[in-house]
């Protein structure tokens, strides 16, 4: 028994732990990390001058816009090789309008030359850490090598943020391919007509392609609403491993015990004494099991935690201290459940025929 209600609270942690690991990562990544509205992409690099004139063309659907450049790189570590994306500003722009750097111990300074900021899920795949060199190759298969100054919090895809002398010295001149734009937002802070203003701003100048960041949010959104059907499973099947376990060994119990149990209630016992004659081990047992399933659902939580892991998503993992609560709350309840379906089976003794009965 103890086994058994010992994985039920385990699996409702876990269940409780996946919805605690990922339920804000989409609120992080689009309201606390990235900030712009549109990602705007250029068929060419621009000038400063050109600059200039997509802000005047467009200064009705832009509040503040970033020129900078994006490509994809490939970072080479042992025999490990990783899609990054990398970010080339100028860190004299205001970038932190745009991207927040941020980890555990606060906001990060933007790099400088010859040093880099990525990601913390990219550091824990590649096995790195602060102080070690990066070596990036573009689609040229030029060779860029980057001294990590920190690791920042990122929940989707992977980055590498350097900045424009640090590509200046290795690769010439950064193109200025891509602008994040924050559009007017309303006094409530919502942002009017998105897509409408997304299609305005693809008949710009020079414009390639223009991604709207609440469509981008929507459809990681969607991706994660698939594993909330997972824990609601889980949630289920902790829920009958629990009924089970103690509807049949009570049921085995009483029983065992029905003279016991026949000789007590012709002793004149209450219906309320007798139930909790019978059913205070379920409530010992249930406390116990259950005080042993919390380390054991943390580290059920782990496991699967790692075994859900991709390269272009990074879960927040921990587990709300309500979640361990909520868990034995619930294993509790699934115990009252079954002592109140067996109590119809107490009140169904016959304590004549039970007492004739031979052991």
């Amino acid at each position: 028994m103890v086994l058994g209600i010992c994985g039920c609270t385990a699996l409702l942690i876990t269940a409780m732990g996946l919805s605690d690991s990922i339920k804000n990562i989409i609120s992080v990544q689009y309201d606390e990390i990235f900030h712009n509205d549109y990602t705007v992409t250029f068929d060419r690099g621009i000038s400063a001058k050109e600059e200039g004139k997509f802000l005047d063309d467009n200064s009705e659907y832009i509040d503040k816009a970033l020129f900078l450049n994006t490509l994809t790189v490939d970072a080479h570590v042992g025999s490990q090789v990783k899609s990054i994306n990398m970010v080339v500003a100028d860190p004299s722009d205001p970038v932190s309008d745009f991207i927040t750097l941020k980890n555990e111990e606060g906001e990060i300074a933007y790099p400088g030359d010859g040093h880099c900021v990525i990601n913390d899920n990219l550091g824990q795949t590649l096995g790195l850490e602060v102080g070690d060199v990066l070596t990036v190759f573009d689609s040229d298969m030029r060779e860029m090598d980057l001294v990590i100054d920190a690791m920042c919090e990122n929940h989707v895809y992977n980055y590498v943020y350097v900045a424009f002398d640090t590509y200046r010295k290795v690769w010439g001149n950064p193109e200025i391919n891509t602008a994040f734009v924050i559009g007017p937002h309303s006094e409530d802070g919502t942002l009017a007509n998105p897509h409408e203003q997304g299609a305005k701003l693809m008949d710009a100048f020079h414009v390639a392609s223009v991604s709207i960041t609440q469509d981008m949010r929507d459809r990681v959104n969607n991706m994660m609403k698939s594993l909330d059907y997972i824990i609601a499973l889980v949630m289920a099947c902790a829920g009958a491993l629990a009924f089970i376990v103690l509807y049949n060994l009570t049921n085995i119990n009483i029983t065992e015990r029905i003279r016991e149990i026949a000789t007590i209630k012709v002793l004149g016992f209450y219906p309320g004494e007798t139930n909790a004659y019978v059913f205070r081990e379920n409530f010992v047992l249930t406390a116990i099991s259950a005080l042993v399933g919390i380390p054991v659902g943390k580290w059920f939580h782990s496991f699967v935690m790692d075994q859900i892991k991709v390269d272009l998503l990074s879960f927040d993992i921990h587990i709300e201290p309500a979640s361990y609560l909520m868990a034995v709350a619930l294993t509790f309840l699934f115990a009252l459940i079954v002592n109140f379906a067996m109590y119809f089976r107490l009140e169904k003794i016959n304590m004549a025929e039970s007492l004739k009965s031979i052991e």
